[in-house]
């Protein structure tokens, strides 16, 4: 694992609202058999989660975390209301070991680039928590003094051993 990289990870700011938005998720087939794709994804609080059927065959989708259970027929879609921040798991109860991750972020986010870096857009001034998220590290944490207009560079790290609360 090259930890400079960490692949998935959202970064987001507390105390604002956050932007609701729409995340797909799509149950497809391959060769190996069903799948949802992406399998790591991000929405806002009070956004939606849509998960499509691109298969041929009725799949029983299931998120616990938001008491979501429905049956998907072939080219339909079911939405999944994203009313509790934090990270939820979406299952297709007929195939146990196809799954996705998506994190609801209560403020304003955005998907960390394979590069590592991130930007979140139209902050206003002041002491704001940041937070990053991962779907394998523990939360990092950090304060911060945004100076509205301008733009500042934040370094977050995602560590094993760091506790996450200020």
């Amino acid at each position: 694992v090259d930890y400079t990289r960490p692949g998935f990870a959202v970064v987001y700011l507390e105390g604002e609202p956050p932007p609701a938005g729409t995340l797909r998720i799509n149950l497809d087939a391959s060769r190996l058999g069903p799948r949802m794709e992406p399998m790591n994804g991000a929405v806002g609080l009070g956004g939606k989660v849509i998960v499509r059927n691109e298969t041929s065959e009725p799949h029983i989708v299931s998120c616990p975390e938001l008491n979501f259970l429905k049956r998907v027929s072939p080219g339909d879609e079911a939405s999944i209301d994203t009313v509790e921040q934090g990270s939820h798991r979406v299952f297709m109860l007929d195939a146990p070991a196809v799954s996705a991750t998506f994190f609801v972020a209560p403020g304003p986010f955005t998907v960390v680039g394979s590069d590592g870096r991130w930007q979140i857009e139209g902050v206003n001034p002041g002491v704001k928590k940041l937070r990053a998220w991962h779907p394998r590290f523990p939360p990092s944490l950090r304060e911060v003094e945004a100076p509205g207009s301008k733009v500042i560079e934040v370094n977050l790290e995602l560590a094993v051993d760091e506790p996450a609360s200020l």
